[in-house]
């Protein structure tokens, strides 16, 4: 997936649905991202990085985000080993071709993209248009006021969906609200990429194949497999996506052990 910022006609998703078991990394995904957020901003430790479990404390973390701003591609990124930060580095792909901005290695304990003015495009993405919802939110809205969890989350998204460029981050947008409200919400992006897990299977059929993605956790790794429908051979445009889905043609279902 690429985050678009600025460009009307760039070739990148507009919306995009992720689905997948309950333990198979959907919140994970979004976590990592809000996790670098964070981070790039200056708003969270290096020290609460947890490492996969599978991984050990040494094994590297590496985050990595590409945005399309003006027209042009940026990659950005950074990777973690030991609570600290051993490498940040910014390319940009004017006309195509894959040009350094600035690359640094050694141990450091934040991230440097907000002091470097070469950098101040991507430092903007973060500060003013990657917009992250999370059960951090869903928890801080059922703490206050009267109204049902369910109208101060609606109010909540529709509030991160004001604004020039932004993009959205959610996880769960289906939880506690009605279908007929996401799909309202599907229609009042106005202009904000939005990007989201869900459950509801009925959704994916308002989607193109290259916009519907799972998450599936590898038995032997326990990582988690991010894949798109459109990866899948052989899936017709003319079936019902969400009825095939439930009947695990692509995977990233639960398992169930049945014992008669």
């Amino acid at each position: 997936m690429i985050f678009s910022m600025r460009g009307k006609y760039s070739p990148v998703l507009n919306t995009a649905v992720i689905y997948g078991p309950n333990g198979s990394g959907k919140s994970n995904l979004i976590r990592a991202m809000a996790f670098m957020k964070d981070l790039v901003l200056h708003h969270t430790d290096i020290s609460t990085i947890k490492p996969h479990k599978a991984c050990g404390d040494t094994q590297e973390s590496k985050f990595l985000m590409q945005i399309m701003i003006d027209e042009v591609r940026y990659a950005y990124g950074f990777t973690v080993k030991e609570k600290h930060i051993t490498e940040e580095f910014l390319y940009w792909f004017p006309d195509g071709k894959e040009t350094m901005i600035f690359e640094q290695d050694g141990l450091s304990d934040e991230l440097t993209l907000s002091d470097i003015a070469e950098g101040e495009k991507a430092y903007r993405f973060f500060r003013d248009q990657l917009m992250i919802y999370d059960n951090d939110h869903l928890q801080a809205d059922s703490d206050d006021g009267e109204e049902s969890d369910g109208i101060r989350k609606l109010n909540a998204l529709m509030s991160l969906m004001q604004g020039e460029d932004r993009v959205l981050i959610a996880d769960g947008l289906d939880t506690g609200l009605h279908p007929l409200l996401v799909r309202k919400l599907l229609h009042m992006r106005d202009g904000t990429q939005l990007i989201f897990t869900a459950y509801e299977a009925g959704l994916m059929d308002y989607f193109t194949k290259d916009a519907v993605w799972f998450t599936e956790l590898k038995e032997n790794t326990k990582e988690t497999d991010l894949y798109s429908l459109l990866e899948l051979k052989g899936v017709r445009d003319d079936i019902s996506y969400s009825r095939a889905y439930l009947r695990g043609c692509f995977g990233a279902v639960p398992r169930f052990d049945i014992c008669s």
